[in-house]
């Protein structure tokens, strides 16, 4: 049997994420380079990081260590989780 090596899909975190972007747009590294460092596969990174680079540095500052961007449908989930931790206590 041969080896085959099974490529994992890379999870960044923002920040480096924010700073792959930051080396490409400066124009000090090339898109090709900057995929071989981080090990991304040239297509995620023109397709996801370039495309959503605005709403990556949206969420910079509020959470750079978090690898995936995350949208909650519940807008009162402090409301609600101080309802549950209540109902927690009190039972």
């Amino acid at each position: 049997m041969s080896d085959k090596t099974v490529k994992r899909k890379q999870l960044m975190n923002i920040a480096d994420k924010i700073a792959t972007i930051g080396e490409v747009n400066s124009g000090a590294k090339t898109q090709t380079y900057v995929c071989r460092k981080y090990n991304l596969p040239l297509l995620h990174y023109s397709s996801t990081l370039l495309n959503n680079e605005e709403k990556l540095i949206k969420c910079f500052p509020y959470n750079s260590k978090v690898r995936k961007r995350q949208n909650y449908n519940v807008l009162d989930l402090d409301e609600v989780l101080l309802n549950w931790f209540k109902q927690q206590r009190n039972s």
